[in-house]
């Protein structure tokens, strides 16, 4: 996905994970000065807080990976429901009397921004929009909308088209392309 606030954040996640690797070259180094010694107090004291520091970056890494992803996915989401409206859109205004090539051309141009669409016409003038050249989401005048599924375990989104069928290898334009 090509969001730009979602470089920012990676840029961010791999800071800490810098972070996170001098972190636990620091523990490890601390550790292997204190392998033989007998630790004292305040030693001791020092190799954990070392230790609390590594746990403390790995969290922050892990926060900051998780709220990447959900911005990502609340940003896929809500592309989604866009390419939805636009189709909607694109089939309504085929079937209204005066049909405005430039409105109906503002349209698909909303819609190649947000995914790799096909534009074809029919015999009778009517438009099919297919996404990845493949997927109907306008045909006949009518619209099929595309939809999020849940969550995979690894956080990813996956696009389905209107039966339910995985569709996310057929966008690879847009702002939703991989």
């Amino acid at each position: 996905h090509r969001w730009l606030t979602a470089a920012d954040s990676l840029a961010q996640s791999s800071a800490n994970l810098a972070g996170l690797s001098t972190t636990l070259d620091s523990l490890f180094a601390l550790a292997q000065t204190y392998r033989s010694e007998t630790l004292t107090s305040d030693k001791r004291t020092l190799l954990l807080n070392q230790a609390r520091l590594v746990a403390s970056t790995i969290n922050d890494t892990a926060g900051g990976i998780k709220s990447l992803r959900d911005g990502v996915n609340s940003q896929t989401r809500y592309a989604i429901a866009n390419i939805n409206r636009l189709s909607e859109s694109i089939a309504a205004h085929q079937s209204a009397d005066a049909v405005s090539q430039a409105g109906l051309d503002s349209l698909l141009k909303q819609l190649s921004d947000l995914v790799d669409i096909t534009v074809s016409s029919e015999d009778d003038g009517r438009l099919n929009v297919l996404l990845g050249g493949q997927v109907a989401l306008v045909s006949g005048g009518k619209a099929y909308g595309v939809s999020a599924s849940a969550e995979k375990p690894d956080g990813t989104i996956r696009l389905l088209d209107s039966s339910g069928r995985d569709v996310t290898q057929n966008v690879s334009d847009g702002k939703l392309g991989a």
